[in-house]
């Protein structure tokens, strides 16, 4: 799926389905980067997590997919307290690089979500360079019934 294209389900959804927009439009960017082919995760880096939800995760080498605009991942593991274990991270930017200004339904995107339970970027920094890249982020809930700010801080080689 191209930017261009990913810009335009986004606008139709928030037309139609305002809530649902940012995670239907990530999981239809998600589909077409599987589509694309998958990159195996060539280590295992860390992410922790600390606030709303508490967790230290591995990525797992064959969790990690990319297109040229983005990655995702399941990460496979509980953040406490809650209850889901089917978590998944996706970024969506423009190009490299490094940011510090967020705005939900906009680019570039971190998202943490489980279901339709949603946290976004609001403030930090996120580094990508190809297929590796960096957080130190704190996160807002955004959809469901996601509540409180969650930080997040870690590094990704999808190389």
């Amino acid at each position: 799926m191209s930017p261009l294209d990913l810009r335009k389900l986004v606008a139709a959804l928030r037309r139609t389905a305002p809530l649902l927009a940012l995670p239907l439009a990530i999981a239809a960017f998600a589909t077409g980067a599987s589509a694309a082919g998958a990159a195996a995760v060539t280590n295992s880096d860390t992410m922790t997590f600390s606030g709303a939800l508490k967790g230290t995760v591995k990525i797992a080498r064959a969790s990690c997919t990319s297109s040229p605009h983005g990655l995702s991942w399941v990460l496979g593991a509980k953040l406490s307290p809650s209850k889901a274990t089917n978590w998944s991270v996706t970024i969506v930017t423009k190009s490299n690089g490094t940011w510090k200004t967020f705005h939900p339904g906009s680019l570039p995107s971190f998202v943490l979500q489980s279901g339709l339970n949603g946290f976004v970027a609001t403030k930090g920094s996120l580094t990508v360079s190809g297929k590796s890249g960096a957080v130190n982020l704190t996160l807002g809930a955004h959809e469901g019934s996601a509540t409180g700010t969650v930080q997040v801080k870690g590094s990704w080689n999808c190389g």
